[in-house]
Protein backbone atom coordinates (compact mmCIF):
# COMPACT_ATOMS: atom_id res chain seq x y z
CA UNK A 1 0.00 0.00 0.00
CA UNK A 2 1.29 3.31 -0.87
CA UNK A 3 0.31 6.31 1.15
CA UNK A 4 0.65 10.17 0.01
CA UNK A 5 -0.12 12.41 1.81
CA UNK A 6 -1.53 12.75 5.80
CA UNK A 7 -4.84 12.24 6.38
CA UNK A 8 -6.03 14.68 8.35
CA UNK A 9 -8.37 13.61 11.90
CA UNK A 10 -12.11 13.67 11.90
CA UNK A 11 -13.69 17.08 11.61
CA UNK A 12 -14.25 18.58 15.08
CA UNK A 13 -11.55 16.65 16.67
CA UNK A 14 -9.26 19.14 19.44
CA UNK A 15 -6.54 18.38 16.69
CA UNK A 16 -8.30 19.09 13.30
CA UNK A 17 -10.03 22.38 14.25
CA UNK A 18 -7.11 24.55 13.37
CA UNK A 19 -6.38 22.27 9.88
CA UNK A 20 -8.41 22.28 6.79
CA UNK A 21 -10.16 18.97 5.98
CA UNK A 22 -8.52 16.89 3.23
CA UNK A 23 -10.42 14.37 1.48
CA UNK A 24 -8.53 10.96 0.61
CA UNK A 25 -9.30 8.86 -2.49
CA UNK A 26 -8.38 4.52 -2.78
CA UNK A 27 -6.93 3.49 -5.95
CA UNK A 28 -7.14 -0.29 -6.31
CA UNK A 29 -4.26 -1.14 -8.37
CA UNK A 30 -2.89 -5.17 -9.08
CA UNK A 31 0.99 -4.68 -9.31
CA UNK A 32 2.93 -1.31 -8.40
CA UNK A 33 5.65 -1.96 -10.41
CA UNK A 34 7.91 1.07 -9.51
CA UNK A 35 10.64 0.36 -12.62
CA UNK A 36 11.01 -0.05 -15.94
CA UNK A 37 7.78 2.93 -16.55
CA UNK A 38 5.45 0.17 -16.54
CA UNK A 39 1.51 1.03 -17.02
CA UNK A 40 1.17 0.87 -13.43
CA UNK A 41 3.48 3.06 -12.29
CA UNK A 42 2.17 5.82 -14.78
CA UNK A 43 -1.20 5.80 -13.47
CA UNK A 44 0.35 6.11 -10.12
CA UNK A 45 2.85 9.30 -11.23
CA UNK A 46 -0.44 10.75 -13.17
CA UNK A 47 -2.84 10.23 -9.68
CA UNK A 48 -0.49 11.17 -7.70
CA UNK A 49 0.45 15.00 -9.34
CA UNK A 50 -3.17 15.93 -9.77
CA UNK A 51 -3.84 14.69 -6.48
CA UNK A 52 -0.91 17.42 -5.40
CA UNK A 53 -2.82 20.28 -7.12
CA UNK A 54 -6.37 19.25 -5.83
CA UNK A 55 -5.15 19.00 -2.28
CA UNK A 56 -6.33 15.38 -1.49
CA UNK A 57 -5.07 12.52 -0.22
CA UNK A 58 -3.62 9.46 -2.00
CA UNK A 59 -4.05 5.91 -0.97
CA UNK A 60 -2.81 3.15 -3.43
CA UNK A 61 -4.15 -0.28 -2.39
CA UNK A 62 -1.94 -2.62 -4.83
CA UNK A 63 -2.96 -6.63 -4.38
CA UNK A 64 -3.23 -8.56 -7.19
CA UNK A 65 -5.32 -9.38 -10.16
CA UNK A 66 -9.01 -9.82 -8.64
CA UNK A 67 -9.66 -13.95 -9.06
CA UNK A 68 -6.07 -14.79 -10.31
CA UNK A 69 -5.24 -18.18 -9.96
CA UNK A 70 -2.22 -17.94 -7.93
CA UNK A 71 -1.89 -19.69 -4.88
CA UNK A 72 -0.62 -16.05 -2.99
CA UNK A 73 -3.80 -13.46 -4.70
CA UNK A 74 -6.08 -14.33 -1.34
CA UNK A 75 -3.44 -13.16 0.48
CA UNK A 76 -2.47 -9.82 -1.51
CA UNK A 77 -5.90 -9.54 -2.24
CA UNK A 78 -6.66 -8.79 1.18
CA UNK A 79 -5.61 -5.63 1.42
CA UNK A 80 -8.51 -4.45 -0.81
CA UNK A 81 -10.71 -5.32 2.81
CA UNK A 82 -9.43 -2.23 4.29
CA UNK A 83 -11.00 -0.35 2.35
CA UNK A 84 -13.67 1.57 4.76
CA UNK A 85 -16.19 4.78 4.99
CA UNK A 86 -14.61 6.25 8.03
CA UNK A 87 -10.65 5.76 6.01
CA UNK A 88 -11.53 7.40 2.57
CA UNK A 89 -13.85 9.20 0.46
CA UNK A 90 -14.13 7.93 -2.77
CA UNK A 91 -12.59 4.98 -4.45
CA UNK A 92 -10.77 4.52 -8.17
CA UNK A 93 -10.60 1.37 -9.27
CA UNK A 94 -8.30 0.41 -12.34
CA UNK A 95 -10.43 -2.01 -13.36
CA UNK A 96 -8.60 -2.56 -16.88
CA UNK A 97 -5.58 -4.52 -14.95
CA UNK A 98 -7.76 -5.64 -12.11
CA UNK A 99 -10.01 -7.90 -14.43
CA UNK A 100 -7.28 -9.35 -16.55
CA UNK A 101 -7.96 -12.94 -15.14
CA UNK A 102 -11.72 -12.82 -13.74
CA UNK A 103 -12.85 -10.48 -16.77
CA UNK A 104 -15.33 -7.90 -16.10
CA UNK A 105 -18.73 -9.69 -15.22
CA UNK A 106 -17.17 -10.33 -11.78
CA UNK A 107 -16.20 -6.62 -11.26
CA UNK A 108 -20.04 -4.92 -10.06
CA UNK A 109 -20.09 -7.98 -7.28
CA UNK A 110 -16.50 -6.53 -6.34
CA UNK A 111 -17.22 -3.03 -6.25
CA UNK A 112 -20.42 -3.51 -4.34
CA UNK A 113 -18.65 -3.96 -1.25
CA UNK A 114 -17.39 -0.16 -1.24
CA UNK A 115 -21.07 1.64 -0.88
CA UNK A 116 -22.06 4.35 -0.25
CA UNK A 117 -18.14 5.70 -1.47
CA UNK A 118 -18.15 7.01 -4.96
CA UNK A 119 -16.56 4.99 -7.00
CA UNK A 120 -15.14 5.42 -10.42
CA UNK A 121 -13.96 2.76 -12.82
CA UNK A 122 -10.92 3.45 -15.17
CA UNK A 123 -10.29 0.52 -18.54
CA UNK A 124 -13.70 -0.80 -18.07
CA UNK A 125 -17.52 -0.23 -18.24
CA UNK A 126 -19.35 -0.57 -14.67
CA UNK A 127 -23.04 -0.09 -15.12
CA UNK A 128 -24.10 2.56 -12.44
CA UNK A 129 -20.40 3.33 -11.82
CA UNK A 130 -18.80 6.58 -13.12
CA UNK A 131 -16.32 4.84 -16.09
CA UNK A 132 -13.52 6.40 -17.86
CA UNK A 133 -12.31 4.21 -20.79
CA UNK A 134 -9.45 4.51 -23.78
CA UNK A 135 -10.54 4.42 -27.08
CA UNK A 136 -8.89 0.90 -27.87
CA UNK A 137 -10.10 1.04 -31.68
CA UNK A 138 -8.80 4.25 -32.58
CA UNK A 139 -5.94 3.48 -30.68
CA UNK A 140 -4.96 0.20 -32.56
CA UNK A 141 -5.88 1.46 -35.83
CA UNK A 142 -3.82 4.34 -35.93
CA UNK A 143 -0.98 2.13 -34.60
CA UNK A 144 -1.66 -0.66 -37.74
CA UNK A 145 -1.78 2.17 -40.38
CA UNK A 146 1.49 4.05 -38.94
CA UNK A 147 3.14 0.87 -39.36
CA UNK A 148 2.02 0.37 -42.47
CA UNK A 149 2.62 3.66 -44.33
CA UNK A 150 5.29 5.55 -42.42
CA UNK A 151 7.33 2.16 -42.15
CA UNK A 152 6.00 0.26 -45.10
CA UNK A 153 5.49 -3.03 -42.66
CA UNK A 154 3.29 -5.63 -44.13
CA UNK A 155 3.28 -8.64 -41.91
CA UNK A 156 2.25 -6.87 -38.72
CA UNK A 157 2.52 -9.39 -35.03
CA UNK A 158 -0.09 -8.49 -32.48
CA UNK A 159 0.47 -9.32 -28.57
CA UNK A 160 -3.02 -10.16 -27.01
CA UNK A 161 -3.55 -10.20 -23.08
CA UNK A 162 -5.07 -12.78 -21.61
CA UNK A 163 -8.61 -14.50 -23.40
CA UNK A 164 -10.48 -12.58 -19.97
CA UNK A 165 -9.26 -9.08 -20.16
CA UNK A 166 -12.12 -7.14 -21.69
CA UNK A 167 -9.67 -4.31 -22.84
CA UNK A 168 -7.36 -6.86 -24.60
CA UNK A 169 -10.10 -8.87 -26.57
CA UNK A 170 -11.14 -5.24 -27.53
CA UNK A 171 -7.88 -4.39 -28.67
CA UNK A 172 -7.68 -8.06 -30.65
CA UNK A 173 -10.66 -6.95 -32.40
CA UNK A 174 -9.67 -3.52 -33.21
CA UNK A 175 -6.34 -5.29 -34.98
CA UNK A 176 -8.52 -7.81 -36.98
CA UNK A 177 -10.72 -5.51 -37.86
CA UNK A 178 -7.75 -2.81 -38.98
CA UNK A 179 -5.89 -5.26 -40.80
CA UNK A 180 -8.93 -6.35 -43.19
CA UNK A 181 -9.89 -2.43 -43.66
CA UNK A 182 -6.21 -2.01 -44.80
CA UNK A 183 -6.11 -5.44 -46.79
CA UNK A 184 -3.31 -7.27 -44.61
CA UNK A 185 -3.68 -10.87 -43.93
CA UNK A 186 -4.51 -11.57 -39.97
CA UNK A 187 -2.53 -14.72 -40.57
CA UNK A 188 -2.71 -16.52 -37.11
CA UNK A 189 0.69 -17.11 -37.02
CA UNK A 190 0.49 -13.84 -36.24
CA UNK A 191 -1.46 -13.30 -33.01
CA UNK A 192 0.53 -13.97 -30.14
CA UNK A 193 -1.48 -14.40 -26.58
CA UNK A 194 0.95 -12.46 -23.80
CA UNK A 195 -0.01 -12.83 -20.15
CA UNK A 196 -0.40 -9.45 -17.62
CA UNK A 197 0.75 -11.87 -14.89
CA UNK A 198 4.01 -13.21 -13.71
CA UNK A 199 4.02 -16.35 -15.53
CA UNK A 200 4.34 -13.94 -18.51
CA UNK A 201 7.85 -13.57 -17.47
CA UNK A 202 9.06 -16.63 -16.37
CA UNK A 203 11.96 -18.26 -18.17
CA UNK A 204 10.30 -20.93 -20.23
CA UNK A 205 11.96 -24.39 -19.05
CA UNK A 206 12.68 -25.53 -22.68
CA UNK A 207 14.54 -22.01 -23.20
CA UNK A 208 17.38 -23.38 -20.00
CA UNK A 209 18.73 -25.35 -23.93
CA UNK A 210 19.57 -21.20 -25.12
CA UNK A 211 22.46 -20.63 -22.54
CA UNK A 212 24.02 -23.17 -24.95
CA UNK A 213 22.26 -23.19 -28.24
CA UNK A 214 20.40 -19.35 -28.49
CA UNK A 215 18.83 -20.69 -31.32
CA UNK A 216 16.63 -23.66 -29.98
CA UNK A 217 14.15 -21.73 -29.26
CA UNK A 218 14.37 -18.98 -32.16
CA UNK A 219 16.03 -15.32 -32.01
CA UNK A 220 13.57 -12.71 -32.42
CA UNK A 221 11.35 -13.07 -35.35
CA UNK A 222 12.11 -16.68 -35.13
CA UNK A 223 11.27 -17.20 -31.29
CA UNK A 224 8.03 -19.97 -31.00
CA UNK A 225 8.35 -20.20 -27.40
CA UNK A 226 5.45 -19.72 -24.98
CA UNK A 227 6.34 -15.96 -23.86
CA UNK A 228 5.04 -13.94 -26.81
CA UNK A 229 7.45 -11.32 -26.04
CA UNK A 230 11.52 -12.28 -26.72
CA UNK A 231 14.04 -9.71 -27.23
CA UNK A 232 17.26 -11.37 -25.35
CA UNK A 233 19.08 -13.70 -25.61
CA UNK A 234 19.79 -16.26 -22.39
CA UNK A 235 22.98 -17.45 -24.23
CA UNK A 236 26.21 -17.40 -22.21
CA UNK A 237 28.27 -18.98 -24.48
CA UNK A 238 30.03 -22.80 -24.91
CA UNK A 239 33.54 -21.92 -23.28
CA UNK A 240 32.15 -19.64 -21.05
CA UNK A 241 30.10 -22.65 -19.44
CA UNK A 242 32.89 -25.34 -20.41
CA UNK A 243 35.41 -22.89 -18.20
CA UNK A 244 32.29 -22.76 -15.50
CA UNK A 245 31.94 -26.38 -14.69
CA UNK A 246 35.99 -26.47 -14.82
CA UNK A 247 35.60 -24.18 -11.75
CA UNK A 248 33.34 -26.01 -9.75
CA UNK A 249 36.43 -27.50 -8.05
CA UNK A 250 39.56 -26.30 -7.75
CA UNK A 251 42.31 -24.59 -4.91
CA UNK A 252 41.40 -26.01 -1.99
CA UNK A 253 42.03 -22.14 -0.79
CA UNK A 254 38.81 -20.47 -2.89
CA UNK A 255 36.41 -23.07 -1.68
CA UNK A 256 33.97 -20.96 0.63
CA UNK A 257 34.02 -18.80 -2.51
CA UNK A 258 33.68 -21.25 -4.97
CA UNK A 259 30.65 -22.65 -3.15
CA UNK A 260 29.33 -18.75 -2.38
CA UNK A 261 28.99 -18.76 -6.30
CA UNK A 262 27.87 -22.16 -6.96
CA UNK A 263 24.78 -21.62 -4.74
CA UNK A 264 24.58 -18.11 -5.87
CA UNK A 265 24.23 -20.08 -9.58
CA UNK A 266 21.79 -23.02 -8.44
CA UNK A 267 19.23 -20.20 -6.39
CA UNK A 268 19.16 -17.61 -9.36
CA UNK A 269 18.68 -20.49 -12.22
CA UNK A 270 15.76 -21.95 -10.51
CA UNK A 271 14.25 -17.80 -9.34
CA UNK A 272 14.15 -17.33 -13.03
CA UNK A 273 12.03 -20.77 -13.63
CA UNK A 274 9.57 -18.96 -11.49
CA UNK A 275 6.61 -20.96 -11.29
CA UNK A 276 7.65 -23.94 -13.35
CA UNK A 277 9.22 -25.77 -10.16
CA UNK A 278 7.85 -25.24 -6.59
CA UNK A 279 11.03 -23.15 -5.35
CA UNK A 280 9.62 -20.48 -6.61
CA UNK A 281 6.45 -20.47 -4.13
CA UNK A 282 9.53 -20.31 -1.03
CA UNK A 283 11.23 -17.21 -2.83
CA UNK A 284 7.45 -15.34 -3.06
CA UNK A 285 6.81 -16.12 0.54
CA UNK A 286 10.15 -15.53 1.83
CA UNK A 287 12.00 -12.49 -0.15
CA UNK A 288 10.55 -8.98 0.59
CA UNK A 289 9.95 -7.32 -2.64
CA UNK A 290 8.85 -10.63 -4.71
CA UNK A 291 5.53 -9.50 -5.33
CA UNK A 292 7.01 -5.88 -7.41
CA UNK A 293 8.46 -7.75 -10.08
CA UNK A 294 6.49 -9.59 -13.43
CA UNK A 295 9.36 -11.11 -14.60
CA UNK A 296 11.32 -14.13 -12.30
CA UNK A 297 13.62 -14.43 -15.52
CA UNK A 298 15.36 -10.62 -14.81
CA UNK A 299 17.52 -13.12 -12.48
CA UNK A 300 18.98 -14.49 -15.82
CA UNK A 301 21.61 -11.55 -15.03
CA UNK A 302 22.54 -12.93 -11.63
CA UNK A 303 22.65 -16.06 -13.56
CA UNK A 304 25.16 -14.52 -15.93
CA UNK A 305 27.09 -12.76 -12.96
CA UNK A 306 27.72 -16.17 -11.39
CA UNK A 307 28.50 -18.12 -14.80
CA UNK A 308 31.04 -15.58 -15.10
CA UNK A 309 32.83 -15.72 -11.77
CA UNK A 310 33.07 -19.66 -11.96
CA UNK A 311 34.43 -19.31 -15.55
CA UNK A 312 37.15 -16.97 -14.05
CA UNK A 313 37.81 -19.75 -11.80
CA UNK A 314 37.89 -22.00 -13.92
CA UNK A 315 40.06 -20.35 -16.21
CA UNK A 316 42.98 -20.21 -13.76
CA UNK A 317 42.65 -23.73 -13.55
CA UNK A 318 43.28 -23.95 -17.19
CA UNK A 319 46.36 -21.90 -17.22
CA UNK A 320 47.57 -24.02 -13.78
CA UNK A 321 47.37 -27.02 -16.35
CA UNK A 322 44.03 -28.55 -14.20
CA UNK A 323 41.89 -29.78 -16.35
CA UNK A 324 42.24 -33.27 -17.30
CA UNK A 325 41.92 -34.65 -20.91
CA UNK A 326 38.87 -36.75 -19.57
CA UNK A 327 37.38 -33.27 -19.05
CA UNK A 328 38.14 -31.68 -22.14
CA UNK A 329 37.48 -35.14 -24.41
CA UNK A 330 33.93 -35.33 -23.08
CA UNK A 331 33.05 -31.55 -23.72
CA UNK A 332 33.89 -32.43 -26.90
CA UNK A 333 31.80 -35.40 -27.19
CA UNK A 334 28.96 -33.49 -25.82
CA UNK A 335 29.28 -30.81 -28.10
CA UNK A 336 29.30 -33.59 -31.39
CA UNK A 337 26.72 -35.21 -29.71
CA UNK A 338 24.26 -31.76 -29.60
CA UNK A 339 25.75 -30.31 -33.11
CA UNK A 340 24.39 -33.76 -34.43
CA UNK A 341 21.28 -33.52 -32.98
CA UNK A 342 20.72 -30.30 -34.31
CA UNK A 343 21.66 -31.10 -37.89
CA UNK A 344 19.31 -33.92 -38.26
CA UNK A 345 16.03 -31.99 -36.61
CA UNK A 346 16.07 -33.91 -33.34
CA UNK A 347 15.68 -30.16 -31.89
CA UNK A 348 13.11 -29.33 -33.86
CA UNK A 349 10.78 -32.15 -34.00
CA UNK A 350 11.03 -32.13 -29.94
CA UNK A 351 10.55 -27.99 -30.33
CA UNK A 352 6.98 -29.44 -31.92
CA UNK A 353 6.17 -31.48 -28.90
CA UNK A 354 6.45 -28.63 -26.64
CA UNK A 355 4.86 -26.46 -28.59
CA UNK A 356 1.81 -28.58 -29.37
CA UNK A 357 0.20 -27.79 -25.83
CA UNK A 358 0.43 -24.03 -26.61
CA UNK A 359 -2.76 -22.16 -27.32
CA UNK A 360 -1.33 -20.83 -30.30
CA UNK A 361 0.13 -22.68 -33.73
CA UNK A 362 4.23 -22.47 -33.67
CA UNK A 363 4.78 -25.28 -36.03
CA UNK A 364 5.93 -22.80 -39.54
CA UNK A 365 7.49 -21.22 -37.10
CA UNK A 366 9.91 -23.82 -35.44
CA UNK A 367 9.81 -25.72 -39.35
CA UNK A 368 11.36 -22.13 -40.39
CA UNK A 369 13.87 -21.98 -37.62
CA UNK A 370 15.55 -25.70 -38.17
CA UNK A 371 18.24 -24.12 -40.31
CA UNK A 372 19.36 -21.34 -37.47
CA UNK A 373 19.35 -24.74 -35.01
CA UNK A 374 21.60 -26.89 -37.12
CA UNK A 375 24.05 -23.23 -37.67
CA UNK A 376 24.23 -22.81 -34.16
CA UNK A 377 24.87 -26.17 -32.86
CA UNK A 378 28.01 -26.09 -35.38
CA UNK A 379 28.87 -23.05 -34.23
CA UNK A 380 28.74 -24.19 -30.21
CA UNK A 381 30.58 -26.92 -31.42
CA UNK A 382 33.54 -25.49 -32.64
CA UNK A 383 33.71 -23.08 -30.01
CA UNK A 384 34.28 -25.94 -27.68
CA UNK A 385 36.73 -28.03 -29.93
CA UNK A 386 38.93 -24.89 -30.21
CA UNK A 387 38.84 -24.40 -26.13
CA UNK A 388 39.41 -27.98 -25.59
CA UNK A 389 42.45 -28.14 -28.02
CA UNK A 390 44.24 -25.10 -26.88
CA UNK A 391 43.65 -26.60 -23.05
CA UNK A 392 45.21 -30.07 -24.28
CA UNK A 393 47.87 -28.42 -26.79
Amino acid sequence: MTYIGARSRAPGSAIASSRTWRRTIAVLLDYMNFFGGAYENHIRASLDQKSRELGVNLIIFFGRDLYEPHFACPAHNAIFDLIHPDRVDGVIAISGVLTSSCGAERLPAFLERYQPLPLCSVGVPVAGVPSLLVDNDLGINNVIRHLVSVHGHRRIVFVSGPAQSPESQTRLRAYHDAVKAIGLPAAPELIVEGRFTQRGGYLAIEELLNVYLPQFSGILEDYWGRNGIHFHSEYLGAATLLLAFAGFVGDAARKGFRRFWIGVLVVSVLWSLGGFTPFYHIVYALVPGTKFFRAPSTMLMVVALATAVLAALGTERALAGGLTRRYLVGWVIAGLVIALLAISGAFTSIAHAIAASFPFDREAVIDANKGAVALGGLRSFHECAIICGCAIG
